[in-house]
């Protein structure tokens, strides 16, 4: 019993939620928002702050830390609408990049780029 009591072996959390890496960021996110006031506190007023320790794309990070959302309902539908315009701007980036390849070597296009 002492074993598992003893201070090398004990891990203080950093915050009353475990992180889960393997969830979506904006479920991990307004999850831990939902149960820890301090943090729903920072990501409605700092949200750039709040979102630092996420892996998430430069462009994406920058657009999210501009949310001002009331609660934490609006911050999540807010975010979903910046995330779906991330993701669209990307298809279409690289659609693009596929029309210059198909025009510098003379290829057609297939697929969805078609």
């Amino acid at each position: 019993m002492n074993t598992f009591l003893a201070p090398s072996t004990v891990r203080p959390r950093a915050c009353a939620v475990e992180i889960a890496p393997d969830l979506d960021w904006l479920d991990r996110v307004t999850g831990r928002a939902a149960v820890d006031p301090t943090y729903r506190e920072q990501l409605l007023s700092r949200p750039a702050a709040a979102l630092i320790g996420e892996s998430l794309p430069v462009g994406l990070f920058v657009e999210l830390g501009k949310i001002r959302a009331r609660d934490l309902s609006e911050y999540a539908r807010l975010a979903i609408e910046i995330e779906a315009a991330y993701r669209q701007i990307l298809r279409a980036a690289d659609l693009d990049e596929c029309v210059d390849l198909a025009v510098s070597t003379g290829a057609g296009l297939v697929g969805a780029a078609a």
